[in-house]
């Protein structure tokens, strides 16, 4: 039996699908891999474009799941449109049952039933491993936990197996060589997914622009964000914040580094790392330095983070450290569900700049509510001034996605009018170009404080606010940027 695993996400991290494919093969299952990234469009095309694939690569696509038995997308819901296309195009050709999971199927399975003729629900590598069993064996897999299908008309939605507590009984994330393509883009054809090609698409370090290897140490979140969507409530009355050991996880870099000489650097992407005891903590960093000696980049929420914790991953090789501040509008926390004060997130920021000289600090920033005022994002950006330099701001456009409390209330409100323009096809990246805005980019480029207080007075914010003025800016931005191009080019 063989599964192909298609991804479309803008890198080729996929978590989901590397350790869905691992599973399997640990189950005695063939599995190929397929990566349809396409960066470029991601960071480029504006909100509400359509992403469509030649029909040329959709044929390569077919050829090369011609010998599977299932076949299985993974989506977000930016790539909605093209899991569509995709499970059109291969279920007109051939004759294979099609599989959605992530997110967004698992938000949205009678939607997305309408496309696939199954959905996996939450976190699939049991469910999709018994469904390959049973598949094999020629059984009724209907019943199937964590599966929904459409059968005669009628929905079939069956119940949540319980969680899985024990995450160093998962094997790691399949980074084989063999039997995975990846489509390269510029060629306009799949090419083997070989150490070469591992090298040329490899997640880049946002600041650094090195080749960096991404991995997550936890499942599941302690926080309950109104924008974030997780699956939570599937898991009541269970764990669903779960850790693996500090030696399972550097088990993985060591096999890692070993296998792609090439990386300079670790991402460790989980919001939840700093859950992390201090004891383990401190057994992580000490094996880290020992075995590994990279470079490496964490995420932490300003509640968890502390010296002591910090201290030790500092001098095991940390040199980057992400924190969510999201915004510092009372306001919008509540609207956001985040409860932490911003005494707290300030004295997590603090802590994190005494280590400044060896640390980059990263703060992630919420733009483009419609719920804010510019009184709320002026909060924010004053705020910031009070955070000690030097650091650098991440960005990242509202997007209310299926099944978060912030999608119902903007759906009851009117916001969300065309969900395919307002929602399905939004990314992070795509900030709108407004006065308040460019403010936060200032940061960035090192202006001094005594300046961004004068341009947020509020003479300034009355004049450059006004939404011909926004126009006005939208058009030199966008001059700008293609000076940039044509200089990238030359």
């Amino acid at each position: 039996m063989k599964i192909t695993l298609i991804s479309p996400y803008s890198d080729i991290t996929a978590y989901g699908v590397r350790n869905i494919s691992a599973f399997v093969k640990k189950e005695g299952f063939d599995a190929q891999m397929l990566f349809m990234s396409d960066k470029e469009f991601d960071s480029k095309a504006k909100s509400g474009s359509i992403y469509q694939y030649d029909e040329d690569i959709l044929r390569q696509v077919t050829e090369l799941c011609a010998d599977s038995d299932l076949i299985g997308i993974s989506l977000f819901t930016c790539h909605f449109d093209r899991a569509v296309q995709l499970t059109k195009y291969i279920k007109h050709s051939l004759k294979v049952p099609v599989m959605w999971g992530g997110i967004h199927p698992t938000i949205k399975p009678e939607e997305s039933l309408n496309y696939c003729d199954i959905v996996c629900l939450a976190e699939g590598e049991e469910a999709v491993a018994e469904l390959l069993h049973k598949m094999k064996n020629k059984e009724s897999y209907f019943n199937t936990k964590n599966l929904c299908f459409k059968k005669d008309g009628n929905i079939i939605k069956n119940p949540i197996r319980n969680i899985k507590e024990d995450l160093d009984t998962f094997p790691f994330p399949d980074y084989s060589t063999e039997n995975h393509k990846i489509l390269d883009n510029a060629l306009k054809k799949f090419i083997p997914l070989d150490k070469a090609a591992y090298e040329r698409f490899f997640f880049s370090d946002p600041l650094s622009r090195k080749p960096a290897y991404m991995t997550m140490t936890t499942r599941g979140c302690p926080h309950k964000c109104s924008y974030c969507m997780s699956f939570r409530g599937m898991y009541e009355g269970q764990k669903y914040l779960r850790r693996r050991s500090p030696k399972h996880i550097i088990e993985e870099l060591i096999t890692i580094k070993k296998n792609f000489d090439f990386i300079e650097g670790i991402m460790i992407s989980d919001d939840s790392f700093f859950v992390m005891p201090a004891r383990d903590m401190k057994e992580f960093s000490e094996l880290y330095k020992e075995k590994i000696t990279l470079p490496f980049r964490c995420l932490g929420s300003p509640s968890t983070i502390t010296e002591e914790k910090l201290s030790y991953l500092v001098d095991a090789g940390l040199y980057e450290m992400q924190m969510g501040i999201e915004t510092a509008s009372e306001q919008t926390k509540k609207l956001y569900n985040r409860h932490t004060s911003n005494d707290i997130v300030l004295g997590a920021a603090q802590i994190i700049n005494k280590f400044n000289a060896k640390l980059v600090a990263i703060y992630d920033v919420i733009l483009d509510n419609p719920y804010e005022t510019k009184e709320n994002i002026i909060e924010t950006l004053e705020f910031l001034l009070k955070v000690p330099r030097p650091f650098h701001l991440q960005f990242f456009s509202l997007i209310f996605f299926p099944g978060t409390e912030l999608y119902s209330r903007a759906k009851k409100d009117g916001i969300i009018t065309d969900e395919g323009r307002d929602v399905y096809r939004k990314q992070f990246q795509f900030i709108q170009v407004r006065y308040l805005n460019l403010m936060f980019y200032l940061f960035n480029y090192g202006v001094p404080n005594s300046i961004i207080k004068f341009l947020l007075n509020k003479h300034m914010v009355s004049i450059f606010e006004r939404e011909s003025m926004n126009r006005v800016l939208s058009g030199l931005v966008s001059l700008i940027k293609a000076f940039k191009r044509t200089l990238r080019k030359k």
